[in-house]
């Protein structure tokens, strides 16, 4: 985070984690080992590089391993019961189109790549998918088409399927106007969505608006905190788990308001907070709503996982 700009692998990971696999990255620093084990499947990275027989931080560099890697190093496999067998929770995918990535313009993935940014600064539950995971939208409660001008008669099928099924899809910028083959359409092939599923804008100036309106329910979860602060949403049988990163490594993100939603308003039995620079888990207390709960959590210095669990029938 600098000058107030957000630069993370949060895309990169998704992407990975949403094919069920990992993206496999250089970890350096606290804040790298956060980010992995916050969005990452399961994968902290490459730690180290062993060369011409001494350790170093990564290949073509002298320096060493960072000492202020081991709490992290130490968290990754003494609480890998917070990280495995995790799926990721999202009200919202975002469509990464292949055509329109490659053969259209390059604003088209620009347009793409700037919802995928918004989504991630304001802390939205959304996973990225890709073409073929669009017969799958039936998890999702909405779906961003972003600069995606190129699709097919299936794929198009495939979404107002989804829509008249009642799910919610917010257009940014033009929509399969063309084919996969970035042949134009005579009209575009979604202009006949039923409008009150359908959320329109031009560019990406209006996403604050257009996401407001997109869900109609409150999301699956909520975080207030600065700016710099990213979250990530994951549920484990019984216990859904708030995985936050600070990526303003110099200042502590503090008092954070989190509210998770429950699944089926189950009665919470817990709510605690681990971080990897405390040994000991930290119970937080609740403030109940309508099948929701909200805790505040008191400081991130740069990693903390909120576990909410909840009494499962016997």
């Amino acid at each position: 985070y600098r000058n107030g700009q957000l630069n993370t692998r949060i895309r990169t990971y998704k992407l990975a984690r949403r094919m069920n696999n990992i993206a496999f990255a250089y970890t350096t620093s606290p804040l790298e080992a956060a980010e992995a084990m916050a969005f990452n499947l399961d994968c902290l990275g490459c730690i180290c590089w062993f060369e011409y027989g001494r350790l170093a931080a990564k290949p073509g560099v002298e320096t060493a391993v960072s000492l202020e890697l081991a709490p992290y190093i130490r968290f990754f496999h003494d609480r890998r019961d917070l990280l495995r067998n995790a799926e990721v929770v999202a009200d919202v995918a975002i469509l990464r189109s292949f055509p329109s990535q490659v053969y259209a313009e390059a604003a088209q993935a620009q347009l793409t790549a700037q919802t995928e940014q918004f989504l991630i600064e304001n802390r939205v539950p959304f996973q990225i998918i890709y073409d073929g995971h669009l017969s799958e939208l039936s998890q999702y409660r909405a779906l961003v088409l972003a600069g995606c001008v190129a699709m097919s008669d299936a794929q198009i099928e495939q979404v107002r399927s989804f829509a008249a099924g009642g799910g919610r899809v917010l257009l940014v910028g033009d929509a399969a106007t063309h084919d996969e083959w970035l042949i134009p359409r005579k009209t575009p092939g979604l202009a006949n969505l039923p409008q009150a599923q359908l959320v329109r804008i031009q560019n990406a100036t209006d996403l604050g608006r257009a996401v407001g309106a997109l869900l109609q329910a409150p999301p699956s979860l909520t975080v207030e905190g600065p700016s710099g602060l990213c979250a990530e949403l994951t549920e484990q049988p019984g216990r859904r788990l708030v995985h936050l990163v600070n990526y303003r490594t110099d200042t502590p993100a503090r008092n954070i308001n989190v509210t998770v939603q429950l699944p089926k308003g189950e009665p919470v039995k817990s709510v605690r907070l681990a971080r990897p620079e405390h040994d000991k888990d930290v119970n937080l207390e609740i403030r109940w709503q309508e099948k929701a709960i909200t805790c505040v959590v008191p400081a991130i210095d740069v990693y903390g996982i909120v576990v909410v669990t909840w009494d499962t029938p016997k």
